[in-house]
């Protein structure tokens, strides 16, 4: 069993704008990331049963991919009719885009094992991209569209690995003690990953093969994501289990942290981009959208929509 990485579980219902929509009962299953939140009191196992809705915005900012329990759904960035790339009910979680937005990397379950898939937004059947008696997660596109790295249980616990989609080559790119959780890549191919082992959590950032340690925490660091251009990352911490907050680290000769959180309650899920200056993350059941300088988060609403 996985322990010590912490989901937040959110019960998550729309908050309908004043016009009337007709919403089809399979759609109204999958509305995410919107309405209250009911915050765990203890840390969660997050790996064989994530329990955060996830998604991610499109290359240029005009869509989001959001994937749950219910299936997978690309909508305009600024609500509207929302689509599923998957039937639904389908197990969907953790959507990455391509690097040219034309198609989505997921994990999926059939029984109880993950594998990975991508849908091409274009239509057309998934294709299974892994298929192994291990747990393969939490998956992103590699900066050139042709790999992906992702998380996998291959070697007895999980390492960060890369599979490259046309030849099936394979390479681990982690082999550290403890548990690695949740590889964002920049666009400039450098992976930053969270680690857990006994107890203590921590940041690395693994860069033409060197692997340098960025930071060090007795608590969970999860979900890092990379800022376009590269930089910085914002992640989450979590000090206590009814306590999270987002945090930027800036990457200069001495790694330096901001706590970018407002007092929501920030899902462990990574955060996403609609530009290098705008971050889209989930807190308190919400979407929310802030800019990196000054000025307040607003909310970003979602309302899967039958016309």
């Amino acid at each position: 069993m996985i322990s010590n990485a912490l989901w937040q579980a959110t019960r998550t219902v729309s908050a309908a704008p004043r016009r009337k929509f007709r919403i089809s009962r399979g759609l109204a299953a999958a509305v995410c990331l919107i309405g209250g939140t009911a915050v765990s009191a203890a840390f969660a196992d997050s790996r064989e049963n994530p329990v955060v809705p996830s998604f991610a915005v499109s290359p240029d900012g005009g869509q989001i991919a959001l994937s749950n329990d219910s299936g997978l759904w690309i909508m305009p960035v600024g609500g509207g009719t929302a689509r599923p790339l998957l039937p639904v009910g389908t197990v969907a979680h953790n959507p990455g885009f391509s690097p040219d937005g034309t198609r989505v990397v997921y994990q999926s379950r059939q029984g109880e094992q993950w594998d990975l898939w991508i849908a091409d937004l274009a239509g057309g059947d998934p294709q299974q991209v892994t298929r192994t008696d291990y747990h393969e997660v939490e998956p992103v596109f590699w900066p050139d569209g042709h790999s992906v790295v992702f998380a996998a249980d291959r070697a007895g616990t999980f390492d960060i690995w890369e599979l490259h989609l046309s030849s099936g080559a394979l390479r681990r790119l982690t082999g550290r003690s403890g548990t690695a959780y949740f590889p964002s890549v920049s666009e400039h191919g450098d992976v930053v990953y969270a680690n857990e082992l006994d107890g203590r959590w921590s940041l690395y950032l693994l860069r033409t093969g060197v692997t340098t340690l960025l930071a060090r925490r007795p608590y969970p660091l999860q979900a890092p994501s990379w800022r376009p251009g590269g930089g910085l990352v914002v992640l989450t911490e979590q000090p206590a289990p009814t306590e999270s907050k987002l945090v930027m680290l800036l990457l200069d000769a001495d790694p330096l942290f901001k706590d970018l959180s407002r007092g929501e309650r920030v899902e462990a899920t990574p955060a996403s981009w609609f530009s290098d200056e705008e971050l889209v993350y989930s807190a308190s059941g919400l979407l929310w959208s802030r800019p990196l300088g000054s000025g307040p988060p607003r909310s970003v609403p979602f309302l899967p929509v039958v016309p």
